[in-house]
């Protein structure tokens, strides 16, 4: 058995905002759904050989999936000792009652200072989550760490990218899509159902365990590391673009040695990025 800090799943992978620097790139892909009978299917495969302390539902915006009570229940039925976190920018939370709250263990908003959420749909939304027994978590951000770089990064440098990698190591955001598991949300396919890049398949079973321990305990980067700044790329004040401007916007980042510093020192470092606040 592969005990895992987490997995994680695209549960759309479009959004409502246009964030610069979105690692998922989520504002420049196309509108995608998650399967519940294919998140089943994976997650249930899965639950033989891993067991994740979490479950992160993250997109894109998970709330734009119309059958997320349906998607949160299919992994509760396949891993009902994991903690299931959704992660949301909470701008399509309303104030009426939210069906899948209660199916949550942890529901973390984070808060863009150009799209935020008032704090009075935070405390409408603080009390729901006691009434739930669901425990409320707010991150306000006021940058991201650019994930795209100028140009394609030398050999060297996709080495040091991929070691300080939080996404690929010490936050394990390994993403299950569509009869796969990816590394890191950056080498995972922008479009469901499109298997693109080095996974690790579900299928066959019988070897699952070992193949999936051997991509996810890998030593060298992927191909795509060559294009992606991993965690240690530069800071950038938040911003929001249009889906005409996104990818120019996000593709100007550069290595930020002295954050690959921190992160060698402390992989578990955070990205001074956003501040927690307790509700």
């Amino acid at each position: 058995m592969l005990h895992l800090l987490a997995l994680e799943i695209n549960v759309v992978t479009h959004c409502n905002l246009s964030c610069v620097g979105c690692s998922h790139s989520s504002p420049a892909a196309a509108e995608g759904f998650a399967d519940v009978a294919t998140v089943g299917r994976d997650f249930s495969a899965l639950a033989d050989v891993v067991e994740p302390v979490y479950v992160r539902l993250v997109g894109g915006e998970p709330l734009l999936h119309p059958e997320l009570d349906q998607i949160i229940g299919a992994i509760r039925s396949a891993m009902p000792h994991a903690i299931i976190r959704l992660y949301t920018n909470g701008t399509r939370i309303d104030k009426g009652t939210s069906p899948w709250l209660a199916a949550l263990d942890e529901l973390l908003v984070s808060v863009y200072p150009r799209a935020a959420v008032p704090d009075s749909t935070l405390r409408h939304l603080a009390a729901e989550c006691a009434t739930a027994n669901t425990t409320l978590l707010v991150e306000r951000f006021f940058a991201f760490r650019a994930s795209r770089p100028t140009r394609q990064l030398t050999a060297t440098e996709a080495r040091q990218v991929f070691q300080t990698c939080q996404m690929a190591h010490a936050k394990s955001a390994h993403i299950v899509q569509d009869g796969h598991v990816y590394l890191c949300p950056m080498s995972a396919p922008a479009t469901i159902a499109r298997h693109d890049g080095p996974s690790c398949r579900i299928e066959p079973h019988d070897t699952l365990e070992h193949r999936l321990s051997a991509f996810l305990n890998r030593k060298d980067p992927l191909a795509k590391c060559h294009n992606c700044l991993g965690t240690v790329g530069s800071r950038l004040p938040h911003a929001m673009a249009s889906r005409k401007t996104w990818v120019e916007l996000s593709t100007r980042g550069e290595i930020d040695y002295s954050h690959m510093d921190v992160l060698l020192r402390d992989p578990d470092s955070n990205n001074f990025c956003s501040v927690a606040e307790t509700w």
